[in-house]
């Protein structure tokens, strides 16, 4: 029987694992897919946020950290007991693999050729600052809302400006040039891009493949914060797709940043709103999944 969010995924019956299994491969493809009907069969351009400025991404940067420490703090059953920088390391964990950390690298090993001379070491470096960064603030996050007790009370949102603030004015340009500095010491230089869109078969098979990896971590990012958001299915669902959408940054980007992408604002809206989309498929379909299961092993919606 499973009895809560903590021992949700090592007691689920052998049944129960067909359909998490299935569910999850769907959602990839379906979350995915409006993506992609967007950009390789709508005309829908990848989002250029170039012009945006500081101000706006260092605001879209807080909000995701502060929705990061909701869905902790949601979690707080699951991470009951446990150690906290064990807690601090699943949570950064699981949002680095629901930023999609390995698939990026996986995709870029394949456009790049990193198995060509030391191209991997350009493909590593190159996305190792955004992975480092976002398991760092996320890991954060945890300790923050272990300490929060109730409301939005000034010592924690001063810990998340803080945090935000050093993560992205300090740490983010500071491993950036630690990166640039390996990649000159070795001599490894930008490697000649292999594949450009539309991509054939064998880069979609890629995109789409690895794709799974952020639909399990949002998955188990459904199951381990489910029984902190409410009692009631349409509110879990609910508050869990407005959670992600916040933790993935996609309304600051939709209502903010499409003002500063260089091209007509229905064009914009239709740039961001792509990733709008998908991330509201994603988290919608990853917590009724979840949903589904804890009801076949509780008996209860």
């Amino acid at each position: 029987m499973l009895a809560d969010a903590a021992s949700a995924w090592p007691l689920l019956a052998p049944g129960s694992w067909p359909t998490l299994i299935a569910g999850t491969l769907v959602i990839a493809l379906l979350s995915l897919g409006i993506h992609d009907l967007a950009i390789s069969h709508l005309g829908v351009p990848y989002p250029k946020e170039d012009a945006v400025p500081v101000w706006a991404k260092y605001l879209g940067q807080g909000v995701r950290f502060a929705a990061t420490v909701a869905l902790c703090r949601a979690a707080s059953i699951y991470f009951l007991g446990r150690n906290a920088f064990v807690a601090a390391a699943i949570m950064g964990g699981l949002v680095a693999g629901l930023y999609e950390s390995l698939r990026v690298i996986g995709i870029e090993w394949v456009i790049l050729d990193g198995w060509r001379r030391l191209n991997w070491v350009y493909v590593l470096t190159d996305r190792a600052p955004a992975s480092i960064l976002t398991f760092y603030q996320r890991a954060i996050a945890t300790f923050i809302a272990r300490r929060w007790r109730s409301g939005w009370n000034a010592p924690v949102v001063i810990a998340i400006a803080a945090t935000s603030a050093f993560g992205y004015f300090t740490l983010s340009p500071g491993l950036t040039i630690a990166m640039s500095r390996i990649t000159s010491a070795l001599g490894v230089a930008q490697p000649v891009v292999l594949y450009w869109p539309p991509y054939d078969l064998h880069v979609y098979a890629y995109i789409y493949g690895l794709f799974i990896e952020s639909a399990i971590f949002t998955v188990a990012l459904a199951a381990i914060s489910w029984t902190g958001l409410g009692d009631r299915l349409s509110r879990c669902v609910s508050m869990f797709a407005f959670l992600l959408l916040l933790a993935r940054g996609r309304p600051v980007a939709l209502l903010a940043f499409s003002y500063w992408i260089p091209a007509r604002l229905p064009v914009a809206l239709a740039c961001e709103g792509q990733f709008f989309l998908e991330t509201f498929v994603l988290a919608s379909l990853s917590a009724l999944l979840w949903a589904r299961v804890r009801a076949r092993e509780v008996g209860v919606p």
